[in-house]
């Protein structure tokens, strides 16, 4: 049995499902440390950044002071084998040099689950033994990443067979680049239109969205795992509007393909991401991009009848072999 040090975002709970595999099926001892916010310099909307990034590496150190607080209360107190850290925002390379020195053979690993045109992700790369990211692009750019799509839960990788939808198409998910306005004033239309049902809800981006919710597509509080769950096996098409800023395929995209759901997807690189993941045949028959200028529903493919296995080749990315692939590159 091994103890593992887990720090990540508590962002919609995604955490507990690896926190889970971890401590549970895994069997191993697993502290977990949630991830803390700081307004930090490495953010790239953030202006002056050299000079506030001085100051907040070098001067005020905030992040190190945090830390040093934490070993003080005895945090940090366990030896450790593994340190599995998600984003590392708030990793100073303080605390990955004391991880290091108190603990002489700890292998730390960093996934990154968000693409490096929002943050730097990668400022400590040298301080890591292993950097997965889900970001293809972030791939590619730094050397010492390997490209590692989103995890597929285990209530995900069970065989299904769905003869009947409630739902013609669904879409659950935080309302980023836009998706408000296309589920609005496009999708939303073109399912009254043809006289499909559906099922649309997002996170608000700001409180004041709330304020115009005369359709209740905004929602206050997230959907907890097993409703979620609930309403993609029950929805025949999953719609998927990525984030231009990122070179991935988003948990929704991944998880509905695993369920063996068709896709309206905004993500132009779909294709180039699946390649290592799933043979073309999969891509072509539960796939279908759109253009978010001017999106289309596909009739035809909207209803025509998808034959599929619930094994799509997909293993590699099931949650027991994605945490065997970070912390000791196997599945």
């Amino acid at each position: 049995m091994k103890r593992i040090l887990f720090i990540a975002p508590s962002y919609l709970d995604l955490y507990k499902l690896i926190l889970k595999e971890l401590q549970v099926l895994a069997g191993n001892q697993v502290d977990f440390i949630p991830a803390k916010h700081f307004d930090s310099p490495y953010y790239h909307w953030v202006g002056h950044k050299t000079i506030r990034q001085i100051w907040f590496e070098y001067i005020s150190k905030p992040i190190d002071k945090y830390w040093k607080e934490q070993i003080k209360q005895g945090t940090l107190s366990h030896s450790y084998d593994e340190c599995f850290i998600i984003n590392g925002e708030d990793c100073s390379s303080y605390l990955l040099k004391h991880l290091r020195k108190k603990n002489m053979n700890i292998k730390i690993h960093l996934y990154v689950w968000d693409s490096s045109n929002w943050f730097d992700y990668y400022r400590h790369q040298d301080l890591y033994d292993s950097i997965h990211t889900f970001d293809m692009s972030d791939a590619d750019k730094y050397e010492k990443a390997e490209y590692l799509p989103f995890f597929i839960p285990r209530e995900m990788q069970k065989s299904r067979y769905q003869p009947e939808f409630k739902y013609k198409i669904s879409c659950i998910g935080t309302d980023h680049d836009g998706r408000a306005y296309i589920i609005r004033n496009f999708i939303i239309p073109l399912c009254e239109q043809r006289g499909w049902s559906y099922y649309f809800k997002l996170m608000p981006f700001f409180k004041e969205q709330l304020e115009d919710n005369n359709d209740n597509l905004f929602i206050e509080y997230p959907i907890n795992a097993d409703d979620y769950n609930t309403i993609m096996e029950e929805s025949e098409c999953v719609l998927d509007i990525d984030r231009p800023m990122q070179t991935a395929l988003t948990p929704r995209f991944v998880w509905a393909l695993a369920a063996g759901k068709k896709i309206i997807t905004s993500n132009q690189n779909y294709r180039r991401l699946l390649e290592s993941i799933v043979s073309k045949d999969v891509i072509t028959q539960q796939v279908k991009c759109i253009d978010v200028n001017k999106p289309i529903l596909d009739v035809e493919f909207m209803n025509k009848k998808l034959s599929f296995s619930s094994k799509i080749g997909m293993e590699r990315l099931y949650i027991q072999n994605w945490v065997n692939t970070i912390l000791y590159g196997k599945e």
